[in-house]
């Protein structure tokens, strides 16, 4: 059926006959490439419908089929624009898609964004709600490698709904329900004692937290039984830097951002972390505090010097070149998965 209108489009889904969902073959593969080369642009980007419609045929996939529940629904959204057709506001995408995303169509929905015209601030909260993350594809010449890598990602999901229940006793937990688990991915959870564990503990046996794993695979229900080890050393900064990472992702979907702002900003001072909402700022050799960003950036004027990059994992010989009191030392750290950090350093004065 086809429509010449995108107005009232919601009411017409029930309507519309949709073809059935396709195995993934080399004749199927080859018959989408063929069927997406043949799609004429009208210069209309129609966000909202489009994720109906994707979300609808999950539903209709999930009732007319053979146990399609025990399969794990993913939803890639493409796009290089910003909605020009049917509903305008973002805002209101994100709450209507989101509200849509329930029961029999509930999906995850992970964000996929092309060009400098595409919406990113917006698309990172429509996946932020509906359980995904979302991804820049960058012009360059690793621009499939970038594909090939987000693709890698989320190519195969293990286990659904995975959850982690702990005792009262432990306050202060991050995340513990996972929608997706993929494979080659890994789930990172920390909180805190109220009471800390025995150091002597008696009868030879360990203190540990009574944890109970609860997720969902293919064949149903599975619960995991946890491995106790001694925890390592430097929990507490984990715990910290899960807790400021969850609080800034949090910021990007609540309606009242600046009260977990002020939350995640108080946290990475105290464990002197660099974040988006905070700066780190060397004042002496072998010295350094956390600051607010905010606070750096307005109170002081600076003229640039000069830029030097290390790869070392040694900061003290960096350092030696800004001993002099008029002279202060913006560092920058990017961490990287190989575990090498590459150091900015831009020699300034404040004035």
């Amino acid at each position: 059926r086809k429509i010449n209108t995108y107005r009232h489009f919601y009411f017409l889904l029930q309507d519309i006959r949709f073809p059935p969902a396709y195995s993934v073959n080399k004749e199927n593969i080859e018959k989408a490439k063929n069927t997406v080369s043949g799609f004429e642009p009208n210069g209309g980007t129609n966000i909202n419908d489009a994720l109906k419609v994707a979300l609808h045929l999950i539903e209709d996939e999930r009732k007319s089929n053979k146990g399609s529940d025990k399969l794990q629904p993913l939803i890639i959204f493409l796009t290089d624009g910003e909605p020009t057709v049917g509903v305008y506001s973002t805002d209101q995408i994100v709450a209507e898609i989101s509200e849509f995303n329930q029961g029999r169509r509930k999906s995850v929905l992970f964000s996929l964004s092309f060009g400098e015209a595409a919406d990113k601030k917006f698309l990172q909260k429509l996946a932020l709600h509906n359980s995904g993350f979302s991804k820049h594809i960058y012009e360059g010449a690793d621009a499939s490698l970038q594909l090939q890598g987000f693709y890698k990602q989320i190519s195969s999901p293990l286990l659904a709904n995975v959850t982690f229940k702990y005792v009262p006793t432990v306050t202060g937990v991050t995340k513990t329900i996972f929608p997706v688990l993929f494979n080659g991915s890994e789930i990172v959870v920390a909180g805190r004692y109220e009471q800390p564990p025995s150091e002597s503990p008696e009868n030879g046996k360990d203190d540990v937290i009574a944890l109970d794993v609860v997720a969902f695979c293919g064949t149903g229900l599975i619960n995991l039984k946890p491995i106790y080890e001694r925890p390592v050393t430097g929990l507490q900064r984990i715990w910290a830097y899960l807790t400021v990472k969850q609080l800034l992702e949090e910021k990007e979907i609540s309606k009242n951002p600046d009260e977990l702002k002020k939350k995640a900003l108080a946290i990475a001072l105290q464990h002197s972390f660099v974040t988006p909402v905070s700066s780190l700022v060397v004042v002496k050799p072998n010295e350094t505090r956390s600051v607010d960003a905010e606070s750096t950036q307005n109170s002081r004027k600076f003229h640039p010097f000069h830029f030097c990059i290390g790869f070392d994992k040694d900061f003290s010989n960096t350092f030696f070149k800004c001993t002099n009191d008029q002279l202060r030392c913006l560092l920058v750290i990017n961490r990287l998965n190989t575990g090498i950090r590459i150091k900015l350093i831009r020699k300034v004065r404040y004035t």
